[in-house]
């Protein structure tokens, strides 16, 4: 209803123009149009010469990408390839770095290969033989608390394998 009404409106207004004038109007008409059609055109050009101008730098981009990949494919097949210690050597090796801990830590082997560890040390050199015995054995933190006492930290914790680990 209101397009016709629109529709008249404007059928009425365009009769009341002289045959010069609707002529004008028309001509007018098709150079907008036809600027409007070049203006599209033209930004469509820019746009295909921009795109054409990225192309090789994205091309270099997905290169790098499919390098880091395969790189990290390599990585990732070598880690499962990677035999982990023996438990009797890691036992091993844990007694003998133990006392750097100092004496008040106690350690008990569980079943399944879990070691927990119960005690008093300093807390950096508890960090540090954390971080080393991750860095020799792929052993990790499954559980830990640890809290300020007096000459120290208290240490309650279990480490297992890293492959062991969610």
């Amino acid at each position: 209803m209101m397009m016709a009404a629109l529709k008249t409106r404007w059928l009425t207004i365009w009769q009341q123009r002289s045959a010069p004038e609707q002529r004008a109007l028309r001509w007018l008409m098709w150079i907008v149009l036809g600027a409007l059609l070049g203006q599209m055109l033209w930004s469509l050009e820019q746009s295909r010469r921009l795109l054409h101008r990225q192309l090789p730098v994205l091309a270099e981009q997905a290169e790098q990408a499919r390098a880091l990949r395969d790189a990290w494919r390599q990585l990732d097949a070598g880690r499962d390839q990677q035999r982990s210690p023996r438990a009797d050597t890691v036992r091993a090796e844990i007694a003998q770095r133990l006392p750097e801990l100092g004496t008040g830590i106690v350690a008990e082997w569980a079943a399944g290969g879990e070691l927990n560890l119960k005690g008093k040390a300093d807390f950096a050199l508890w960090l540090k033989w954390v971080a080393a015995i991750h860095e020799d054995f792929r052993l990790v933190l499954s559980r830990c608390r640890v809290t300020n006492s007096a000459g120290g930290v208290d240490i309650d914790a279990s480490f297992s394998l890293a492959s062991s680990q969610p």
